[in-house]
């Protein structure tokens, strides 16, 4: 990325952001709250608009290319209500047009068997986390796999 800035609501949050990264790099990002940490990765994974030329794994950040070359899992996981477990993480893999059995695998490996009947609403922090990391890690080039 070269020169980019994220503006939201004719507000510039981030401006002047110039980074290049090659291969499998794992990056940390560290300042204040407030700083721009989580503004920047929402924007990296389509979530906010940027201005530039940004490219995140060959696409355009929200592209499938850019949402299969990172993982950005926040803090709140935002599940469905309206769906249990099981049937959000099959909702998953239909929407990613894959078989829905690695991803219960990978939940299993997670500790989740348990909460697969379960709802959002009941779930703790860390369980939902789980299933952020699920949704998150999956499905991956097979290079990036899981596990």
């Amino acid at each position: 990325m070269s020169d980019c800035a994220i503006v939201v609501q004719q507000i510039q949050l981030l401006r002047g952001l110039n980074l290049k990264l090659s291969g499998s790099q794992i990056v940390h990002l560290q300042g204040a709250n407030g700083a721009g940490k989580t503004t920047f990765l929402r924007a990296l994974v389509g979530e906010l608009p940027i201005s530039g030329a940004m490219t995140v794994g060959g696409g355009v950040p929200g592209s499938v290319q850019a949402r299969q070359a990172c993982i950005y899992m926040p803090t709140d996981v935002h599940l469905p209500e309206d769906l249990q477990v099981h049937e959000y993480l099959r909702f998953m893999a239909a929407a990613w047009h894959m078989p829905a059995e690695p991803l219960l695998e990978l939940a299993a490996q997670l500790g989740l068997t348990p909460w697969l009947h379960a709802w959002p609403s009941v779930l703790s922090r860390g369980t939902r986390q789980k299933v952020g990391v699920g949704r998150s890690v999956w499905p991956r080039p097979p290079n990036h796999a899981a596990g």
